[in-house]
């Protein structure tokens, strides 16, 4: 196996990402890489894993395992569980792998369909059975590339073609799937194309995109019951990116950059969550910073989306990486805890335990409390999700043109990058996202491309060429010349305002330095945090002796006794406060946390 997810061929992009395989992670993203594999394991142990193990030895299923994702849920999990064996070769995802899929596959009709337990195929009481037969053929595609066994593969062609055939005899179900369904076939069956040469998977593929109702804005889309639900709208686009990448047809190419540039302009949290009820907002500048925003998996599923866009757009926009970082750094591994085996279902800015939280997730939780492996939410989908996506991380750290090596994000490493002149390994050593300096070490004189994000100013490069400054949000070319290239990222700490037509937004700011985003915890219900705000001008400091706190000077606000009070009338309190960063929150307590992102500044 060489690439993990992005197997697609050369011919119809500008850029490629490396191969996956010839990729070894250390540093602060192999730290993340590495603990994924324990936690995987500990997914097969949840009730995740469990339901066809328990059905074949004659047990019950309880009703968590009857909740609507338990299929692709799993589906999900052997999928992450490929990826990484591809990656480490342990043996004990192996065996966990082939034990899972021996149980799943005792479960295929002759149909062609696999059947779980109290479920019609076809369900429109549901609408998933697509979304479901999707996932389980992402996970033959990972496994036949990981394993070489074919067995996966064949029983997803069985039921690609039960599907098939039940379109081409007009079932009912197709006629409302544009509008209820949940997409990830199509995505699913580009794959199968690839790995079977089967032209029919293509066709339908196409069929099923075009069951949506897509379009340049997002205000105009309806794509299954969601209409504009983060998760769904991602995973079509990235069936229409792939359906680009791997035929080079253009027809759908323009959803996919309009949409993605709306979306990142204008519905993206400044910790890189998106969604409102798990909905993009049908109007831009709606970002309420409580309550039901930023499910885990619409992250997820944008970065995703941001691999193939990085491919199609080329290295004249580096912007595309900025918004996976601001993601990755922030909101995705703020959504796990230090362990990795527990997680947020949302990912609010703002919490306060000062204020009764009325939102419960299903555990009786408030939003602000992980749900811990064994246990999971009724609906599981964001755990199976991080796995496979942490496991599949090593696309997505360098790529290449053919002629030159780019390095998208920053971390120990080393790969091996195949060129029109032959392989190149190339080494990187960085203290990154705290400290700002990279070393990269190339084996010979080849030319690389650095992305230097939009968030720095001041870059350079000290390379055998001497000393050169590198513009904010651009890729950056040096010659290695034989020797060690010092690439230089200024952190300089700041404060992020929010845009003026945001309406709860407008005249609040956040502190950042780097990639990561930072956020004032709040430790007990007494304290009145929301009073507190900002001065400017002013400049955060990092904290002596931390590698990562910011402390910034703060006023807090009188509390009148009533709904409104007469400013000039109240004294202020003037204070020095330590900020953490985003994605640490929650982890220093077993008290259900507080925090907030962004204040209002004075």
């Amino acid at each position: 196996m060489e690439h993990y997810v992005a197997d697609w061929p050369a011919g119809f992009a500008p850029i490629h990402p490396a191969d996956g395989q010839k990729v070894e992670l250390n540093g602060f993203i192999g730290e993340s890489t590495a603990k994924n594999i324990c936690s995987i394991k500990k997914g097969f142990a949840s009730p995740i894993g469990e339901p066809y193990r328990l059905l074949n030895s004659g047990q019950k299923l309880s009703g968590i395992h009857n909740r609507l994702a338990a299929e692709s849920d799993l589906f999900k999990l052997i999928e992450g569980a490929c990826y990484a064996y591809a990656q480490t070769k342990d043996p004990e995802l192996l065996d966990l792998i082939t034990e899972n899929l021996d149980h799943i596959l005792k479960h295929q009709d002759s149909d062609g369909f696999i059947r779980y337990p109290n479920r019609e195929n076809l369900d429109k009481k549901y609408y998933h059975d697509l979304y479901i037969a999707g996932h389980y053929i992402e996970m033959s595609a990972a496994h036949h590339a990981a394993t070489g066994d074919t067995r996966a593969l064949s029983s997803a062609c069985k039921w690609a073609d039960a599907l098939i055939k039940a379109m081409q005899d007009e079932a009912d179900y197709f006629k409302d799937a544009g509008k209820k369904e949940h997409p990830e076939l199509e995505l699913a069956l580009v794959r199968l194309f690839r790995a079977t040469g089967e032209q029919k998977y293509l066709d339908f593929a196409e069929k099923i995109i075009d069951s949506y109702t897509l379009s340049n804005k997002i205000s105009d889309l309806w794509i299954g019951s969601g209409r504009t639900h983060v998760v769904r709208t991602a995973y079509l686009l990235m069936g229409c990116a792939e359906f680009y990448l791997t035929t080079g047809n253009n027809r759908y190419l323009n959803y996919v950059q309009s949409l993605w540039e709306e979306i990142c302009e204008t519905r993206r949290y400044i910790t890189g969550g998106f969604g409102y009820n798990e909905w993009f907002p049908l109007y831009p500048w709606f970002l309420p910073e409580t309550g039901r925003i930023a499910e885990t998996c619409g992250s997820i599923a944008m970065m995703m989306l941001g691999l193939r866009v990085h491919s199609i757009n080329g290295y004249s926009d580096s912007r595309v990486y900025d918004v996976i970082e601001n993601i990755f750094y922030n909101h995705f591994l703020g959504a796990l805890n230090a362990e990795q085996d527990a997680i947020f279902y949302y990912n609010p800015i703002r919490v306060l335990p000062s204020v009764p939280e009325m939102l419960t997730l299903d555990n009786g939780k408030p939003v602000n409390s992980r749900t811990k492996l064994p246990a999971i939410h009724s609906c599981s989908c964001c755990f199976p999700n991080t796995w496979r996506f942490l496991a599949q991380l090593p696309d997505y750290i360098f790529s290449t043109d053919g002629s030159a090596a780019a390095v998208n994000m920053y971390t120990d490493s080393t790969a091996t990058i195949d060129l029109k002149d032959g392989p190149a390994e190339i080494k990187v050593k960085t203290g990154y996202p705290f400290d700002e300096t990279i070393e990269i070490e190339a084996s010979r004189d080849i030319m690389l491309k650095l992305r230097i994000p939009g968030w720095c100013e001041g870059a350079y490069v000290e390379s055998s060429n001497g000393v050169e400054q590198a513009a904010s949000g651009s890729y950056k070319d040096v010659r290695t010349g034989g020797a060690k290239v010092r690439l230089v990222l200024p952190m300089i700490p700041r404060f992020v305002g929010a845009s003026p037509l945001s309406a709860e937004g407008a005249g609040r700011v956040a502190a950042a330095r780097g990639p990561l985003v930072y956020c004032y915890e709040v430790s007990n219900a007494e304290e009145r945090a929301e009073l507190y705000r900002i001065p400017l001008p002013q400049t955060p400091k990092l904290v002596p002796g931390t590698a990562h706190n910011l402390e910034v000077s703060a006023v807090k606000m009188n509390n009148g006794e009533g709904a409104y009070f007469t400013v000039c009338q109240k004294p202020a309190e003037e204070c020095r406060i330590t900020l953490t960063p985003f994605y640490q929150r929650g982890n220093h307590s077993s008290n259900e946390p507080g925090w907030i992102t962004m204040f209002p500044a004075i």
